[in-house]
């Protein structure tokens, strides 16, 4: 097949490297907004080329770039019945884009997929969804150099992570106004929302810690089914400290299992 990578940061480099032993894989198309990043990329198999073309020819378009990408990278495969690799889930926290875009994917026979990143218990959530759940919180702690905020969230709540000094709460609110902020570190909320399919029931907590050095991820879920309490300390990635090296593995996991005929869970 004919895969297409679109963004050549940490995550879409890796996936390029574990993509290119894989003998499905006959070429790689690589795009990036930052043109260099994706032409370091190039040799063998791997060709750099706009998203235009990408999003025109890949059989399997992986999405590593970033929640504003996503309506674009859907818009421009499934109505031709490529398959999507969502990995910046924000992208999906609208649900008249994400309506729109499981209607066109059964139209055109598409598979959208979006791995579990850095959290756990997916499989849990979900089963747990099909009866009521009655509490649904998430509570992320980051150290202050690993956060990247919007420009929405300076002007608004006027905090620069920066100046954190202690641990402190800096956001509780809903996936979709956490993803609005924090676009590119809090993409987990809005993969919990998706899979328990009641995004306006999660309440999603940032807290800065400057004392911590791994993000930490912490979710309860009490509904019909019982209770579950999962927490995960995340070691950072190496290249990109707003990254949990688990949403990299999760990411090349959910590539695998692409490609095989068995697949166990989510």
């Amino acid at each position: 097949m004919i895969l297409g990578v679109v963004g050549c940061g940490a995550i879409g480099r890796r996936m390029v490297e574990e993509a290119a032993v894989l003998d499905v894989v006959e070429r790689i198309l690589v795009h990036d907004r930052h043109g260099e990043r994706a032409r370091g990329l190039e040799g063998g198999m791997v060709e750099a080329v706009d998203l235009p073309d990408l999003l025109s020819a890949a059989d399997l378009v992986i999405e590593a770039a970033a929640p504003d990408v996503v309506r674009e990278v859907l818009e421009g495969t499934l109505d031709r019945g490529a398959d999507v690799m969502v990995l910046s889930s924000g992208g999906l926290v609208d649900p008249e884009l994400r309506s729109w875009a499981e209607a066109a994917a059964a139209r055109s026979g598409s598979i959208i997929s979006v791995p579990s990143g850095a959290i756990g218990g997916i499989d849990v959530l979900k089963a747990a969804s099909v009866g009521k759940v009655h509490r649904f919180e998430l509570n992320t702690v980051k150290h202050p150099g690993s956060v990247r905020p919007s420009d929405a969230f300076t002007e608004e709540v006027g905090i620069d992570p920066v100046s954190i000094k202690e641990r402190t709460l800096i956001f509780e609110g809903s996936p979709e106004q956490a993803i609005r902020y924090f676009p590119r570190n809090v993409n987990v909320s809005s993969t919990l929302a998706i899979a328990a399919m009641a995004e306006a029931g999660l309440i999603v907590r940032v807290t800065l810690d400057p004392d911590i050095e791994r993000n930490r991820h912490e979710l309860v879920v009490e509904g019909d089914f019982g209770r579950m309490t999962l927490a995960l300390d995340n070691v950072p990635s190496a290249e990109t400290p707003g990254t949990s090296e688990l949403a990299v593995m999760s990411a090349i996991a959910a590539l695998h299992a692409y490609v095989r005929s068995t697949r166990i869970g989510t």
